[in-house]
């Protein structure tokens, strides 16, 4: 939460000293914390399930 008030704000100060116009909308960071969750949660546990169903002591021989 307070990375997303950082890029709220660092664009602001961005925008104040370019002249720029910026928006930015509400749908945009949730469909953006939530494709990044997504994505997280997908990396995450695809090789801790698939390190799940081996047998330990084989496991640790491979490298």
């Amino acid at each position: 939460m307070l990375r997303i008030a950082f890029g709220f704000a660092l664009a602001f100060v961005i925008a104040t000293y370019a002249n720029w116009a910026v928006a930015s909308s509400l749908f945009a960071v949730v469909l953006a914390v939530g494709v990044c969750a997504v994505i997280g949660v997908g990396f995450g546990l695809y090789p801790a399930i698939k390190a799940s169903k081996l047998d330990p002591i084989e496991a640790l021989q491979r490298d």
